[in-house]
């Protein structure tokens, strides 16, 4: 049996060929967006806070689908803080709220051609890029509130490296030299 999405408007449109065709107009749909928490996001959520509290390293495994990517994703607000980020290495004015929390999670993606060299070069810039955006956010609040309520977070202090399979056994040496260099809790 097919399912067919519902119709709102429908409208015939000639055909040279005698037959006819419809353009058909679908009713607005939920965007795919849409996250559901559920108890393993919890549980990622509890490893990803015990990684960045006390400077771990952690391992997120899973089968192909299950959304580690989108957890990734949801806890970092990469959907806020990423598009902030440009290929050049530059940073956008970031223009969230004053309220909105300040970066914590830096989430980086390697290339699957990525060499060791340049996942050491990707990183240094996200770190410098998301330590920008918060004292580009840091400062509007400076502005905007009194001195003594001022914010004054570290930089960032967990590093979410999602498909680390694609990095070679040197790569990962250089992950692990970064973990060794820098306060940060590190999640793969």
């Amino acid at each position: 049996m097919n399912k067919s999405p519902k119709l709102s408007n429908t409208a015939s449109l000639p055909q040279s060929t005698g037959q006819r065709s419809e353009m058909v107009a679908c009713e607005p749909f939920a965007p795919l967006s849409v996250f559901m928490e559920t108890a393993e996001y919890r549980r990622f959520v509890q490893v990803c806070e015990a990684t960045r509290r006390y400077r771990y390293i952690s391992v997120c495994v899973g089968s192909p689908g299950v959304g580690k990517t989108k957890a990734a994703h949801r806890y970092a607000q990469w959907d806020l803080f990423g598009p902030l980020l440009s290929a050049q290495g530059m940073v956008v004015p970031p223009s969230f709220a004053s309220d909105c929390p300040l970066p914590r999670t830096a989430l980086y993606t390697p290339r699957p051609t990525a060499t060791p060299k340049s996942i050491e070069q990707d990183l240094v810039l996200l770190q410098w890029g998301m330590q920008m955006i918060a004292d580009a956010a840091r400062s509007r609040s400076e502005e905007m509130q009194p001195r003594s309520a001022a914010l004054c977070p570290g930089a960032v202090d967990l590093l979410v490296v999602d498909e680390v399979e694609r990095c070679s056994h040197i790569s990962l040496e250089v992950l692990r030299d970064l973990f060794d260099r820098y306060p940060v809790g590190l999640s793969c």
